[in-house]
């Protein structure tokens, strides 16, 4: 006996709040970098 996809299995459902944290997991270095940069870039450029 086989599964097919008509057999009644459903594929797990991901929870809003689990899909919120692996979003942020993934993106919120990315995003705390170009923050961290947008605000050291002027006052690196001032004392230059």
């Amino acid at each position: 006996m086989t599964a097919t996809a008509d057999a009644g299995i459903a594929p797990p459902r991901i929870r809003p709040a689990s899909a919120a944290l692996r979003l942020g997991a993934l993106f919120g270095p990315s995003v705390f970098g170009v923050t961290a940069a947008a605000v050291a870039l002027p006052e690196i450029a001032a004392a230059l």
